[in-house]
């Protein structure tokens, strides 16, 4: 932004020179570009003649809770024998040896096996305290076949879901806003499923108040089918302009159904009694 305000104004600037303009009649100077730099200001275009300037406020976001969790107080990660780090559709046990912020550095446990490569992914990190189940979002990095690193994007969230649900590598779909005339198709990813919801990753805001059409692509090996479902929101969660949404099947079609049993059975090997996934 600063790279265009200042050759916007430079160019301005030789145009006066040739037509003898005096420099009041700039709109604003490369003093107002500098002390928008520094006050971490931003150039709002309300007309084709008049400029507002707004402050972008660089306050950090509260955090809002990831399906019905609670926030941890304050435990002692050191304390914990093993975490469960969830990227994909593989799972690592491993224990922490390091803590920097909100970088956790682990070492994989003798029965969890190698990584096989490098690793860049979004994942989950989880472990069992005091009888109750938490986990945090972030990246996963891994360079070393048996160490890996994990950034945290959120805090660590107690787990209150009871359902069965399928972690899968990213599946592609497309969300349908329901509309009577051109409806808005949304490109998303299917993070986890299960046989009632799933959880969707979007860069783009959805409507909590508005119904859906998901169009998702159930892959796994030579296993490929398609399903829709129409759902409604029952939470959401940004993290760095990517919007995570918990969603619930409010209609789904009895062979739409039958395609995510087959999917569920395929990837898991078996479900059971499942209930809301958010």
């Amino acid at each position: 932004m600063l790279y265009f305000l200042l050759e916007r104004y430079s160019s301005r600037w030789e145009i006066m020179k040739k037509q003898k303009i005096p420099s009041s009649r700039l709109s604003f100077s490369i003093h107002t570009v500098m002390f928008m730099k520094k006050q971490n200001f931003t150039l709002k275009r309300n007309s084709r003649r008049s400029s507002k300037i707004i402050p972008l406020f660089t306050e950090k976001r509260k955090e809002s809770k990831i399906f019905t969790g609670k926030r941890r107080g304050k435990i002692d990660l050191k304390n914990i024998k093993e975490f469960l780090i969830t990227c994909g559709d593989k799972e690592y046990r491993a224990s922490l040896t390091e803590e920097k912020g909100n970088n956790l550095i682990f070492q994989l446990l003798p029965q969890s096996p190698p990584t096989g490569g490098e690793i860049r992914k979004r994942g989950e990190v989880s472990f069992y305290y005091q009888g109750k189940k938490y986990l945090t979002y972030g990246m996963v990095y891994c360079i070393e076949a048996r160490k890996i690193t994990f950034i945290m994007e959120t805090g660590f969230i107690e787990e209150r879901r009871k359902e069965t649900r399928v972690k899968t590598s990213a599946l592609p779909a497309k969300i349908i806003e329901i509309k009577r005339f051109r409806p808005d198709i949304i490109n998303a990813s299917i993070i986890d499923i299960s046989r009632s919801g799933a959880r969707i990753e979007t860069r783009s805001i959805l409507n909590k108040q508005l119904p859906y059409i998901i169009e998702g692509h159930l892959i796994t090996g030579h296993f490929h089918q398609i399903f829709q479902a129409v759902f409604k929101i029952k939470n959401c969660e940004e993290i760095k302009g990517l919007y995570l949404y918990g969603i619930h099947f409010e209609e789904i079609s009895p062979e739409n159904q039958k395609k995510i049993d087959k999917f569920l059975i395929r990837v898991k090997g078996k479900w059971g009694k499942d209930a809301l996934n958010y």
